[in-house]
């Protein structure tokens, strides 16, 4: 295992590229809009985040795999990790950074670009905030938060503008839209607004580069790595509040090859043959059963050797 620097560019074009995916076994998002906050203000403060966990593909996938939420490629080109941990990170960075929450929208709120009335207490510096959103008649409210004057007169820039990628038209745009209804007939206040609108892009820009330049970095399980190992190390490095057993973990694997719900057929077992749960934990039951069906030991490596992806 080896531990690697990594920025957020290059975390960000993979995941937008296809080549970063996720094991089938990794549960859905989990992180609310206080987490994400959090760990956006980390990054824009450039203080340490963590350190993720990879395993790196070779020719084959080691375990059925999904993309990121919202981050299926246009294109499916070749997977070149797998992503064992650190997935509500990486999930969350592509969705602010893409703003693309039905019920959240996420801002930078710099105070000096707010008017005063707009002024919110006790913040003095750029910092990440969240507001919800709602739908009502086919409209999507507040307003304001796709207006880009009336986001700046609250001193609010939409974080999809500091993706790392070259959308510098995207944000001439809305700098453009923020701030012409301000532009000045007097001649005298002219030179003004230009610093002003300047400042702007300058704020823009250099959020852009702190999250460009963010250094994520990661462990590296090689691709020879057995499966057994790369979900041991997994495991122990989960931090969830309820850990995937090897159970959860070859029942994902099975489930996204069948697209049947194996608790289900267990549940139903159950009810049929109620008598099973007398042997002990039938999950662990049907494990072991399987892996002597395959002439496989029934122990905790057995099942390994007859799940494949």
């Amino acid at each position: 295992m080896q531990a690697r620097n990594r920025l957020l560019e290059e975390w960000y074009g993979k995941v937008k590229r296809g080549e970063i995916k996720l094991p089938r076994f990794q549960r859905a998002e989990a992180w609310d809009t206080q987490r994400i906050v959090s760990m956006m203000n980390t990054i824009i403060k450039n203080l340490p985040l963590g350190i993720t966990l990879v395993l790196d593909v070779g020719e084959h996938e080691a375990f059925v795999s999904r993309y990121l939420s919202t981050a299926e490629p246009d294109q499916e080109g070749r997977v070149l990790e797998h992503l064992l941990d650190g997935q509500q990170r990486l999930t969350a960075l592509w969705r602010v950074l893409n703003n693309n929450y039905d019920s959240h929208t996420f801002f930078v709120y710099v105070p000096v670009f707010a008017d005063e009335e707009e002024r919110q207490q006790g913040i003095d510096d750029a910092t990440v905030v969240c507001r919800a959103r709602y739908r009502q008649n086919g409209l999507r409210y507040p307003k304001w938060c796709d207006n880009p004057e009336d986001c700046l007169r609250r001193g609010m820039i939409p974080t999809q503008l500091l993706r790392p990628e070259d959308i510098q038209e995207e944000i001439d745009q809305w700098i453009a839209q923020a701030t012409n209804s301000r532009r000045p007939v007097d001649l005298d206040e002219l030179e003004a607004w230009f610093n002003w609108k300047k400042d702007v892009s300058d704020k823009i820009m250099h959020l852009r580069s702190t999250i460009r330049n963010y250094n994520l970095p990661h462990l590296s399980l090689p691709s020879w790595t057995p499966k057994d190992v790369a979900l041991d190390v997994f495991i122990n490095m989960n931090t969830n509040s309820k850990p995937l057993s090897q159970y959860d973990i070859i029942v994902a694997e099975v489930e996204s090859v069948l697209g049947q719900s194996l608790p289900d057929r267990q549940r139903q077992m159950l009810e049929d043959y109620p008598a099973l749960g007398r042997y002990g934990d039938l999950s662990r039951l049907i494990l072991h059963t399987s892996a002597l069906f395959r002439t496989s030991p029934p122990i905790r490596e057995g099942p390994w050797r007859w799940t494949r992806p």
